[in-house]
């Protein structure tokens, strides 16, 4: 099934826009940063070209009505700080985040979590949302949490981490229902 996402959308502190291909200079920015990638599911980048090529599917999945990826930026500057994305199967949605070193520890992650999941949720046809990190993503637990989502189990080896090993990682699912369903 093909799905629509709203191009742009904001929180009180963040905008989210389609990515563009003048993005990838700040892409790479946060995206080459070892601290940042350290729990990815993607291999950290280090060349524009590379950057060009994910914004690029980003634009091409969006397109299909498969995942719909959003450049994070603050409200006063129009400069991509992280990405959020989602891909929907149905009635069930999974997200993932990411945002730049310097921006960390300023409650952006929890907002735009938070704000995901709200949004997501005024779609009555959606039953489920999900998220997975590292089991050692112990920030990213939080931020989970704090959006509304509980922890639903772990896997001992579900999610291969590029940047720690190839070996797959244990991870934790966290989910929220609809509520009343």
């Amino acid at each position: 099934m093909h799905y629509q996402a709203d191009p742009a959308w904001s929180t009180a502190r963040l905008k989210l826009r389609r990515a563009r291909l003048d993005d990838v200079t700040d892409v790479l920015a946060y995206a080459s940063d070892p601290a940042v990638t350290r729990f990815t599911d993607w291999p950290a980048v280090t060349h524009l070209d590379q950057v060009a090529d994910v914004v690029q599917g980003w634009q091409r999945d969006w397109g299909s009505g498969t995942e719909f990826t959003w450049v994070v930026t603050e409200c006063q500057a129009d400069r991509a700080i992280g990405a959020v994305s989602y891909s929907r199967t149905g009635s069930e949605v999974t997200f993932g985040y990411v945002l730049h070193r310097a921006y960390w520890g300023r409650g952006y992650a929890t907002e735009l979590a938070v704000g995901l999941v709200e949004r997501l949720f005024a779609e009555p046809e959606l039953l489920l949302i999900r998220a997975t990190c590292d089991e050692e993503n112990f920030a990213s637990r939080r931020v989970l949490e704090k959006s509304g989502l509980t922890l639903r189990g772990r896997a001992p080896r579900d999610i291969v981490r590029p940047q720690i090993s190839p070996a797959p990682r244990p991870a934790c699912l966290y989910v929220r229902q609809r509520s009343g369903e």
